[in-house]
This record gives C-alpha cells, structure tokens and sequence, in this order.
C-alpha cells in the first residue's frame, strides 16, 4: 500500500495550506529555481516554485482574471502590452481574450514556459496565439533597454527572493514608468498584505 503524500506551504507559524498529493508529474531544477508540478485531488494540478504554491488548476482564473480584466478595461488604447514573468502562462490568456495588436512576455526561466506547455495546457493556452511573442530573458534588462512603448504593463512575478527580487525595487519600477504611453497603466503582484504586509507596504513606496 502506497503511504499518503501531502504538501503545505506555511503562512508563517500559524496558518498554512495543504493538498493531498495524487501525483507527482514533474520536478526539476533550473538555473533559477525548483520547479514541481503536482497533481492533487481537489484543486486539480498545482505549480510550486522554490516550494511555493505558484497557481492551481481549480481556481488560477482568479488571479489571472484580476490582475488583467481591471486594467484593460480602464485603458484608453490596447494597441501594445507587456508582461514581465508569468512563465504559466495565464496572464498572457487573459490578455488574448482582448484586442491588443501585440503582447510581448519576457519570463527569465524557460524551464517555467515549457513545463507549462507540457502539463498546464489551461494556462499555456494563451502561447498558441498568434499575438503573443515570448522572449526568455531578464524582464529587468529589457525594461531597461527596450525602446519600445507600451499600454499595460503586467508584472505577474514570483515572491520577492532571488531572481524576482530586482522586479520590486524602486529603479524597476522608475524604469517602467518610462516605457508606457501617456495614457498605459502598470498592475504589479505585490505580495500579500495580510502574511507579508513589510513586503506589501515597501512595494507600494518604492512604485510612489
């Protein structure tokens, strides 16, 4: 008999959530991070970064849906936009779903991309469209560099450790600024202000 797996993420010392493990379809190691994509008997499959919960299948829609819909439907033009991250792929789908001419996604790990073509098709979805072109490089870098303009720059990263750490800081987001049109609109994960309000708060400085 095959003993019971379980997983959980803790939420400092007192609270945390938990899957029960059906499977176990990947784990690998990147230059960036360890990546684990898990199959689970109520919330479907979960993608786990570094041992954090990165989305799952029963309710990602949530996230995705509402770090898109809000901004898009505010923005005057939706000619062009940005993702930084969202290796997933969900954010990207959201935003085909739109009229934009071009999304550009830049996500540093391309072990994150292609795993998700392979075992996340919900999300991945969004790289079959003909509108979205997927650059694996340095998100900060090519804020940095690029001479082009935006409408909507979405940056759907990671928690703030490692590599992810840079797209916090306060030149980032300076850097940012100078890429949007007059009229663009940025929408940031900025962690969660309930179990990690220091994080929360000094991203919302640092965007000031």
């Amino acid at each position: 008999m095959n003993p019971e797996i379980w997983f959980t993420e803790k939420y400092g010392n007192d609270a945390g959530l938990t899957f029960k493990v059906k499977n176990i379809l990947t784990t690998q190691q990147s230059t960036y991070q360890r990546l684990d994509i898990i199959e689970t008997y109520q919330y479907g499959k979960v993608m786990l970064l570094d041992g954090l919960v990165m989305l799952t299948e029963k309710d990602e829609f949530v996230y995705h849906e509402m770090i898109t819909a809000p901004a898009v439907m505010s923005l005057k033009s939706r000619k062009k936009a940005l993702i930084i991250g969202g290796g997933d792929g969900g954010t990207a789908r959201e935003l085909t779903k739109y009229d934009f001419e071009k999304i550009i996604e830049v996500e540093i790990d391309d072990v994150v991309v292609e795993n998700s073509k392979k075992f996340l098709d919900f999300t991945a979805c969004g790289y079959n469209d003909e509108h979205v072109e997927v650059i694996i490089g340095d998100g900060i870098e090519f804020v940095k560099n690029t001479n082009e303009k935006f409408d909507l720059v979405i940056i759907d990263s990671t928690d703030p450790f490692g590599a992810a750490e840079g797209l916090f800081s306060g030149q980032f987001y300076a850097n940012v600024h100078k890429i949007l049109n007059d009229d663009g609109i940025v929408v940031a994960q900025a962690e969660n202000p309930y179990y990690s309000p220091d994080w929360f708060l000094k991203s919302r400085k640092n965007m000031q």
